[in-house]
């Protein structure tokens, strides 16, 4: 599975070449560096923060394709975010948003590696990419129209969890590209 922001903001984006050349579905997730997102009314205009980076920032990490590498990704992740001082709020929502991309591409993908990749492409946003570098087993999906698990049903909450956190997202499928 794979969270990208290429779609979504023409020009920026990943560009390099996995080597086996194979389609990856893509997931599109942006958040904002706000203040104050966790229990804010969606209708009220968020704060921003008052930091500014320096300068954009993408960094990457290979992880195999097992569940220990949920925690592993969530540490690293967390880790870039507070280095480019990301507040709180925003780290934790990443971290949720990573461990579902991390579940969903364990338990869809093809058990090969997974990539993943922090971005900050400016001062207001950051991007997390999630990729195992073949196409999932998932059928094609609109994240405008995923839907949350009844609460009987043991699992299928998980994109529903990453669309009410994450600011923006799409789901594309890439040929070839990490």
């Amino acid at each position: 599975m794979r969270l990208t922001f290429q779609s979504v903001v023409a020009g920026v984006g990943p560009s390099h070449a996995c080597s086996a050349g194979r389609n990856a579905t893509a997931f599109v997730v942006r958040r904002r560096h706000l203040l104050g997102r966790c229990g804010v009314d969606p209708a009220q205009p968020a704060r921003r923060s008052t930091f500014m980076m320096q300068s954009s920032a993408q960094v990457a990490r290979t992880l195999p394709s097992s569940p220990a590498s949920a925690r592993q990704a969530r540490e690293f992740v967390s880790g870039e975010l507070r280095r480019l001082a990301a507040g709180a709020d925003v780290v934790d929502d990443l971290d949720l948003i990573v461990s579902e991309l991390m579940a969903n591409s364990i338990q869809h993908g093809d058990g090969g590696d997974i990539v993943v990749r922090v971005d900050a492409p400016s001062a207001k946003w950051f991007s997390i990419t999630v990729t195992n570098g073949v196409a999932s087993s998932l059928p094609p999906m609109d994240p405008t129209t995923w839907k949350v698990a009844a609460t009987d049903l043991p699992s299928g909450r998980g994109l529903g969890i990453v669309r009410r956190l994450a600011d923006e997202i799409a789901v594309t499928e890439a040929a070839g590209l990490v």
